[in-house]
Order: structure tokens, then sequence, then C-alpha cells
């Protein structure tokens, strides 16, 4: 059973927080997509920089927020992070350029939910447990992602740029209200720790063995490996995914709330994945059964230029999605098992680290190569642009 006696609010408080985020981030970059060119005449490069300082706002905040969140709580912090959001949302509202959109994008990535989040969890649910919530997080996530490049493409269609923002702002006013709500100031419920209390205290002694840990973890060859998987993996997820959004709304001339269609895809992989990563103890597996789906989807890749037809692109998006959200999956929860008890913060706070950095630099580089250094290079990762 769950640590704490409200894990159910709390867990829908951080499902919500969970779907609205994502949903709203997608729906942004939908719209970008289309008013950059339109209203900035910028190309697909600077569409990418706003993914990059997205993910860069995040990156700055992880360590940071990890801990505010130790000294003030989970639920300041994470209301926080959410506040941060819905200021970035308001000063998109009000752009007159594109570095003013530039920085609305970093106010809304300067939140850390992710991982105050994952800390939450540590928090409420016992080891044998995190699997569950972790595998419905990520699925949250990515159904806030396909409907946010679905409904968030109709919405700015239908209501235009100024509504369609007000009704985000409203989303993340509501998410505001049921985490102030439903999380309790205390989700961390106290038992019987087996580490010392000193391991807690800002003493020179506890930071010095708190480094100690750190580095020994980065000495084992699989934290490494790891950590470099959760990079590599989400460099290119959200490269792609930026590049499918600017490249079939502008170059192809889709509609905005067409473009949702072409995640449908990864997100039956991803839901495959979760199928298979319920449950904590099977992690080691999956990662194994990952390693070869990876191997399948490195070669399928090679013979792309040669292939065309709408069922290609769905094949090779439903593996795409099975390897990336089985790869997160296994991360994100094998991430509490290297570390030792009552640091869990900090070894999860380096896996998000990296998948930040994963994520400033995956837009920026892949529509970078496009736009000025190889335009074919596209071609070779995505097949639907050789039917259209």
């Amino acid at each position: 059973m769950p640590k704490h006696p409200r894990w159910r609010a709390i867990s829908f408080a951080f499902i919500l927080v969970a779907f609205l985020e994502s949903f709203s981030s997608q729906s942004v970059m939908i719209a970008l997509a289309v008013i950059i060119p339109r209203d900035f005449s910028s190309n697909s490069m600077v569409f990418g920089l706003t993914s990059t300082i997205y993910a860069l706002g995040r990156l700055l905040v992880i360590f940071p927020m990890g801990k505010l969140s130790d000294k003030i709580g989970r639920k300041p912090a994470l209301l926080l992070s959410i506040s941060m959001s819905l200021v970035g949302l308001i000063f998109l509202q009000y752009v007159h350029n594109i570095y003013m959109i530039l920085f609305s994008r970093f106010l809304m990535g300067t939140n850390a939910f992710m991982a105050i989040t994952m800390a939450i969890i540590d928090d409420v649910f016992p080891p044998e447990e995190k699997g569950k919530p972790v595998s419905w997080l990520t699925a949250t996530i990515l159904a806030g992602f396909l409907l946010g490049s679905v409904l968030g493409g109709n919405i700015y269609e239908l209501l235009g740029d100024s509504y369609a923002y007000i009704i985000q702002i409203g989303f993340m006013g509501i998410t505001f209200l049921v985490v102030y709500i439903c999380v309790p100031g205390q989700t961390k419920i106290p038992d019987n720790a087996k580490v010392s209390p000193e391991l807690f205290s800002s003493s020179p002694s506890a930071k010095q063995q708190k480094k100690v840990v750190i580095r020994s973890l980065f000495k084992t060859p699989a934290f490494r490996a790891v950590l470099l998987i959760n990079f590599g993996v989400n460099l290119i997820f959200l490269g792609s995914g930026a590049y499918w959004s600017y490249m079939l709304i502008n170059h192809y001339s889709l509609e905005p709330s067409q473009v949702g269609i072409f995640f449908l895809p990864p997100l039956l992989g991803d839901i495959s994945a979760l199928l298979l990563t319920g449950t904590r103890k099977n992690m080691f597996r999956v990662m194994r059964i990952t390693f070869y789906a990876a191997i399948g989807c490195f070669f399928f890749l090679l013979f792309l230029p040669f292939w065309q037809g709408v069922w290609i692109f769905t094949f090779y998006g439903t593996l795409f999605g099975f390897v990336n959200c089985m790869v997160i999956q296994a991360v994100d929860t094998i991430s509490l098992r290297f570390a030792p008890p009552k640091q869990e913060w900090s070894v999860f706070g380096i896996y998000k680290f990296f998948t930040s950095l994963g994520a400033v630099i995956g837009p920026s580089l892949l529509l970078f190569t496009v736009e000025y250094i190889w335009p074919l290079f596209g071609v070779m990762f995505f097949p639907i642009i050789l039917t259209l």
C-alpha cells in the first residue's frame, strides 16, 4: 500500500499537472510553427530555438528547484513551477518580436514539475510500487503531447492566437488550484529510516558523503551507459518532434489540426511499451528487449531512403515510439535503484539533467542541419516526406 493516506488525491494532482503541462507545451509548439514564419518571417532554425530555450529553462532549474523542494516542501515548489509556466503563457500574449517569444518560452521552461513529481512519487509510494505511478505519469504526458498536437491545433485555428492563449492560461490556473487543494503540505510520511539523520544535514561531512556517493555512481559502467542512452533518446525524439511539426505545417501545407495524426504511430508504440513496464521488477528485462528493438530500429533506418508508403511511416513511427518509451520508462525507474536510501532525489536529478541536455541540443541541431547543411538529412529519417 502507498505510504500516504491521501495518495489518491496526490496522484490525481500530479497526473493532471503532467497532462496539462505537456498539452500546453505541445499546443504552443504547433501555434509557433505557424506564427514564427507568418508574423516574424523566420525560418525553421528559429523555431528550433524556441524548443531549445524551453529545455534550457528546465536544465537550469532542476537542481535549484530540487534543493528548494527539500527546504520548503514539495507542494510550494510544485506551485512555483506551475506559476512560472503561467507567467510564460501570459507573457506570450504580448510578444512583438522573436526575442520576446524566446523569453516567454524560457519562462515556461523554468519549471521542474517532472522532477518534483518523481520526488513526490518517491515520498508516497513504497519501492515495490513505484513502477505503476511512473507508468501512469509517462502515459499521461504522452496523452497530453498527442492531444496538444490535435486539439491544440484546432483551438488555435478556431479561436485565434489570443483566445487560445487565454484557454491555456485557464487550464494552468485550474492545475494550480487542484495542486493547492489536493496535495498536502507534507507528502513524506516519516518511517523507520535506516540512514543516519546526519545525511540530511547541511554539515560539511554530510555534503562530502553525498559527493562521494555521486562520484562512485559515475564510476559504474551501467550508470554511465543509461545516462548516455537517456541523452541520445531525448535528443532524437524531441528534435524529430520539432522537425515534424514545422515541416508538415510550412512545407507541406497541412493544417495545424492535422499534424497530430502523424504523432499517433509513436504513441501506439509508447502504449505498447507501457504495457511491459507497469511493474518495477521487470525493468532490467525490459532494457534488454529495448536494446534489441533499438538495433532493429537502426537497421530499418538505413533502408528508409529506398522505401515509400504511409504503412512504412506507421511501422517506423510505432517502433520508434516503442523504443523511446521503454528507454525513458526504464531509465526513470532504474534511476531509483542506483540511489542509496534517502538520496533518490540526487540521482534522479542527474538523470533529468541529461534528459534536459538532450532536449536542449536536439531541436536546434536537427533543424540547423536541415536548414543550412544537409536538406536531405530529414528525408532519411522521416519517410512520410517521400510520399507527399
